[in-house]
């Protein structure tokens, strides 16, 4: 599987050059992109799926 780089720029935006439905990242990589810890991580998924945002499957 080919890897893209996920980036922010200068302003803190998130900056991803190719298309956002191909990208898939680890646990670490999305707690260290947000500078959070895997339980702040955990807690925020857990809150999403309870609120019908995003679905356990995805």
């Amino acid at each position: 599987m080919k890897r893209n780089i996920i980036s922010t720029d200068n302003n803190g935006n998130i900056v991803m050059l190719n298309d956002i439905g191909t990208t898939a990242m680890t646990e670490w990589e999305i707690c260290e992109l947000f500078g959070v810890t895997t339980p702040t991580f955990r807690a925020g998924v857990k809150a999403l799926c309870k609120s019908g945002v995003l679905r356990e499957c995805e």
